[in-house]
């Protein structure tokens, strides 16, 4: 999928701190590499692989471009902006988990990273999801410069 192969920029995005939402920018990612990355560390720890789904990726960086511009790193900007209410939100019914991570350049030592945490690597290589969706956006006048989010998934049919 052309959507998927590489996402370069990002416009018009609303930021509550003056300046900010100009110096914004989508991280370029290749998700079949990042699929890869994703799918073998899954593996390692007995999952099956995950599908790449634009809806997910949309809303991961829905997410990571709030992350940035409010330059934290969190699964919630308070009641209501959860994963559970963007999913609702955007329509989309299922079992989901999150992911969320700043600082790392590249999705190599992110990816890493999340193995290292219990947490992180519950989510990410739970048997339960099929689907998922990831982005990234910088912003190089915060303390991280690079936010990171990954939606796991699976719809109620699977």
């Amino acid at each position: 999928m052309a959507l998927f192969n590489r996402i370069h920029a990002f416009e018009n995005v609303a930021s509550p701190m003056s300046g900010i939402a100009d110096a914004l920018v989508v991280k370029s990612i290749d998700i079949d590499r990042t699929a890869r990355l994703i799918n073998q560390m899954r593996a390692r720890h007995g999952a099956k692989p995950v599908l790449a789904d634009a809806q997910l990726t949309t809303l991961a960086l829905n997410h990571s471009m709030m992350m940035a511009s409010n330059g934290r790193v969190t699964n919630s900007f308070g009641p209501g902006t959860g994963l559970r209410s963007r999913l609702a939100e955007a329509g989309v019914r299922g079992v989901a988990a999150e992911n969320v991570g700043a600082g790392h350049s590249t999705v190599d030592s992110l990816i890493q990273d999340w193995g290292r945490s219990r947490g992180h690597l519950a989510n990410l290589a739970s048997e339960r999801m099929t689907h998922f969706g990831f982005a990234a956006a910088i912003n190089p006048l915060s303390r991280f410069r690079t936010y990171w989010t990954l939606i796991l998934f699976r719809p109620p049919s699977h």
